[in-house]
């Protein structure tokens, strides 16, 4: 497996903190911010990272999103368990997951991007 990643991106630990939680092997390949567009769009449709390459055959060529590769990796590998067995307790933990990566994980980027073009 490979996981397209910025090393500085917070969405992107929480990904490599679930494939080491599950005790999958995994390497990293560091994009170079704005020219990691011309890698993930033809592969996702999208520009954000992280994306997760299965490289397995019969698997998914890319997921994109950390919380779509949480999915991935529950479905394909179920244990250790991610998802929480109650599915009242899982839609509660999947909206405080969604709460926080649209506010604190976007304020969060916005301050140390500031921080880096101060430096």
């Amino acid at each position: 497996m490979l996981l397209l990643q910025f090393s500085t991106s917070h969405y992107c630990r929480k990904a490599r903190l679930a494939l080491g939680y599950k005790g999958i092997s995994y390497q990293v390949e560091n994009l170079t911010p704005g020219l990691h567009t011309f890698k993930l769009k033809p592969l996702t449709g999208l520009t954000t990272v992280p994306v997760l390459l299965p490289q397995l055959e019969g698997q998914p060529e890319a997921i994109a999103d950390s919380t779509q590769i949480f999915k991935y990796l529950e479905h394909h590998y179920p244990d250790p368990r991610l998802f929480l067995v109650d599915p009242h307790q899982q839609t509660q933990a999947e909206l405080l997951e969604d709460w926080l990566d649209e506010s604190i994980g976007t304020a969060t980027r916005f301050v140390y991007y500031r921080a880096i073009r101060l430096t």
